[in-house]
């Protein structure tokens, strides 16, 4: 007996190879699936049950004559890795790959099962010609192959029905992988190998023995191939990723109506919701679901990560809650879009009234668990959910965006500011010889007033004193008022009072030399306006005009403001849908030297400037441009060389209708940046 196992031990270590190679074969295709494909791997197990046909049909066996077993190659190494292949797709892909695994290997064995059988028709047709001394033979190796695939067809439903049951029973019941592989495999092969001796050897006498040699030559195959199987299924971190909690049961009903007309529709309804839901839980965009009452009844992955806000709290918020208002929304970045802030029953009413009720845009403010408050530009759509009506709000942040804006519009109010100190400090010197002219004044009248006896005398030495005060004052007041820093507020304005301050401011600062002319309008004239934007507007052209007129014989600076009409130069860059009587016209102009025409187009860019450094900045033409934009308006130049400048300002009355959506400037300047806020 030892002497004949001895012999047997090349042929044993063999077929071990084999199966390991086989296995091997079966575990690479699969680790490279998402490489090359399912198909690919479907394809190469089921060539093996193929190939599995033509060595069972050779008959080839490995007998163990010590224990008297003959072991079929074909049913006990090739088959059985069927088996493998089978769990390792149930385990690492779910029980739909196992199931197309098992319909690719049917397909397959079924066509070769066809051809076969058309094979063997053929060899006693009459018409197809075969040697006769071969004919016999390969009817019978045909007839051979036709009851084994079919044998194995039943071996593989028998396979797919009962493995993976039994493996997710022992595996749920916390039984080691190892342990659930051997048992599962072991217990199935029972059905199996039944099923599989039931179809080919039916008519056979030895029908029990040959099924008994055939399990116990299967035994010892098994123990070797679940070791290769546990090891993959470890190397793939099987156990860690919940697949073990399947109900076993529910693959098999799975399996039994999986190609029941009402299971593909739901298999297909199942696939769309799958891929709906991961757009929305991957969308960039914050999105809310919310029901009639206003409470959420869904929100995506997006919005709870962003407020930091679990689900349920959400849902337990109303959404007037979680839109935030003025007293929970102190922050005035925001304060355009709180002003603006709707009720949920608002939003509601707005949403169904919108055409076809879709597309009603809103912007509102959230605040997230860090206290961080967030703005978000919504789209809110009507929704149908059986019977309940739901609201859909989908909505992009705009946070970064306000930050800016707010950053921009502080910027340039320190800009501004800085350049109104300018305009201060190139005024300071003629205010501070009109205001020692005043103080002189004072100090002549105190001391002619102890030398005056005359009551009379000495009051009207009194008020020479107080008007002079008076005129200090409201010259010093005039001056602060213009430098201080504030906000950007329109209001009703009479022009005339807001060019009469900034020519006061600007008077000190003229020179003896200087001839300057005002001339009020005989109509009082109402606009809608800043009022400091406007006077340090005035006063930018004012003192570009005694700049331009420095060492001029006969300089002369004349100031006005009239209703516009067609015919005023400037009125030509108007659009078509401006009246003329809806706006008036403010004019500064000097006979100065004029402006080259080269730079006519840039003299109002950021910066630009003709002056000698620490004479000017270049701002002062731009804040000119920008002002007069910042309140619908426009501004237009005339000048030539040698004979000076004039500015012509349009400006909309304050009863004018609101023009604000239409073009008003089509003068062609280049990088001209409007350093103001629109109104």
């Amino acid at each position: 007996m030892s002497s004949h196992l001895t012999e047997m031990l090349p042929a044993l270590a063999l077929c071990f190879l084999e199966l390991s190679f086989l296995a091997v074969l079966i575990i690479t295709m699969h680790s490279l699936r998402k490489v090359i494909g399912l198909t690919s791997y479907y394809m190469v197990v089921s060539f093996i049950l193929v190939f599995a046909q033509l060595i069972n049909a050779a008959d080839i066996s490995l007998v163990y004559e010590f224990l008297d077993i003959q072991m079929n190659i074909s049913s006990s190494l090739l088959l059985t890795t069927f088996m493998a292949s089978l769990l390792i797709t149930y385990t690492l892909d779910g029980p739909i790959a196992a199931q197309r695994l098992t319909v690719a290997a049917v397909v397959v064995s079924g066509s070769f099962f066809l051809l076969n059988t058309i094979s063997q028709t053929q060899t006693q047709w009459f018409g197809f010609v075969v040697e006769e001394d071969k004919r016999q033979f390969f009817f019978d190796f045909f007839e051979k192959i036709r009851i084994n695939t079919a044998a194995t067809l039943g071996a593989i439903v028998a396979d797919l029905l009962v493995l993976p049951v039994v493996f997710q029973i022992f595996k749920n019941r916390n039984f080691g992988t190892y342990f659930s592989v051997v048992i599962s495999f072991l217990l199935t092969q029972v059905v199996d190998t039944y099923v599989y001796s039931l179809i080919s050897n039916y008519h056979s006498e030895q029908f029990w023995l040959k099924m008994n040699q055939l399990f116990i030559s299967r035994a010892f195959i098994i123990i070797w191939l679940s070791v290769i199987v546990t090891i993959y299924l470890r190397l793939n971190e099987y156990g860690k990723k919940g697949e073990e909690d399947r109900n076993p049961m529910d693959f098999l009903r799975a399996v039994l109506s999986t190609y029941s007309y009402g299971n593909l529709i739901s298999q297909h309804s199942r696939d769309w919701e799958g891929r709906f839901a991961l757009f929305v839980e991957n969308s960039p965009d914050l999105i809310f679901l919310v029901n009639d009452k206003g409470y959420p009844t869904d929100v995506n992955k997006r919005l709870i990560l962003r407020s930091g806000h679990p689900f349920h709290e959400l849902q337990e918020t109303h959404m007037d809650d979680i839109l935030l208002d003025q007293d929970k929304c102190p922050d005035d970045i925001f304060e355009d879009i709180i002003k603006k802030r709707m009720s949920f029953d608002e939003i509601w009413s707005a949403t169904e009234e919108s055409p076809e009720m879709r597309d009603f845009n809103f912007e509102s403010i959230i605040k997230s668990s860090d206290d961080e408050f967030i703005s978000i530009d919504f789209i809110a759509s009507i929704l149908y959910a059986g019977k309940s009506k739901l609201i859909l709000l989908t909505g992009r942040e705009t946070t970064a965006r306000h930050q800016l804006t707010h950053q921009r519009d502080q910027l340039t109010d320190q800009v501004s500011h800085l350049q109104r100190l300018e305009s201060v400090g190139r005024l300071a010197g003629g205010v501070a010889h009109d205001f020692n002219n005043l103080l002189h004044s004072i100090q002549g009248s105190l001391d002619s007033f102890d030398n005056k006896s005359d009551i009379a005398e000495k009051d009207r030495i009194v008020g020479n004193i107080r008007h002079a005060v008076s005129r200090a004052s409201d010259l010093t007041s005039k001056l602060l008022s213009f430098a201080k820093k504030g906000n950007f507020e329109l209001k009703k304005l009479k022009i005339d009072d807001v060019l009469n301050s900034s020519w006061e401011l600007f008077k000190p600062s003229c020179t003896q030399s200087i001839k300057i002319k005002f001339l009020n309008s005989p109509d009082p004239i109402y606009i809608r306006g800043d009022r400091t934007q406007l006077e340090q507007m005035i006063l930018n052209l004012l003192i570009n005009a005694r700049d331009a007129l420095e060492g001029h014989s006969s300089a002369k600076i004349t100031m006005r403001c009239e209703i516009a009409y067609e015919n005023l130069p400037g009125w030509e860059h108007a659009a078509e849908e401006l009246s003329a009587s809806n706006y008036c016209c403010v004019r500064v102009k000097d006979n100065g030297s004029g402006i080259p025409e080269d730079i006519m187009s840039k003299v109002f860019e950021p910066f630009f400037t003709t002056k000698p450094v620490g004479k000017g900045t270049g701002m002062g033409l731009s804040m000119v441009f920008g002002t007069a934009s910042s309140h619908n308006g426009w501004i237009h130049l005339e000048s030539a060389l040698d004979k000076g400048t004039e500015f012509f300002i349009f400006l909309p009355l304050y009863n004018a209708p609101s023009q604000e959506n239409i073009t008003r400037y089509d003068m062609d300047i280049e990088n001209v940046q409007t350093l103001h806020r629109p109104s």
